[in-house]
């Protein structure tokens, strides 16, 4: 093919072309080649946006200290006493005859004879008691706030609008 017959066959798809009587068919905007002369108006869907503030909350967390009350347990010492049986000697009563008389020197001189008795003696001991005790100590707490943050938001709009159709006219 020439370049003479390209450049034939395509004046005339355009004259077919725009041998229509509208130009814009079903969409906005379409041009073509071709002589406008408004004849007619057709409305055209467009998308408006509109600005607005919004404000929104996003949780933050903070640890902060707090005194509590809690109860715990503590171990203490006490003592205690008990009766643990014991001998011990004694001088013998005597049943009517004079006192003895005292000992002298270190040893026993045996004036009078010592007989065993038993007796209670108190024992002290120590034992480990479990006390409940109350005390104030600084817990860490976690706190959730809310925080406020401004967005601005675009929303859509749907906006109706005249568009001139142009009519085409093959030109001579």
């Amino acid at each position: 093919m020439t370049r003479a017959t390209i450049v034939a066959i395509a004046v005339g798809l355009l004259v077919a072309i725009c041998g229509s009587a509208v130009c814009a068919e079903k969409g906005c905007g379409l041009k073509r080649a071709c002589l406008k002369t408004p004849s007619c108006c057709k409305t055209c869907q467009e998308t408006d946006f509109d600005e607005e503030e919004r404000t929104f909350y996003r949780p933050v967390y903070k640890e902060e200290m707090v005194e509590k009350v809690v109860n715990t347990v503590e171990y203490v010492e006490e003592t205690r006493y008990r009766c643990r049986p014991c001998t011990v000697w004694q001088p013998k009563p005597t049943g009517g005859c004079e006192p003895c008389e005292p000992v002298k020197g270190c040893g026993p001189a045996k004036p009078c004879e010592m007989v065993p008795v038993q007796i209670l003696r108190k024992v002290p001991y120590t034992v480990v008691v479990k006390k409940c005790v109350q005390k104030t100590e600084k817990v860490p707490r976690t706190v959730c706030t809310m925080e406020p943050y401004t967005v601005i938001v675009c929303i859509p709009r749907a906006v109706c609008k005249p568009v001139p159709v142009p009519t085409c006219r093959p030109s001579k």
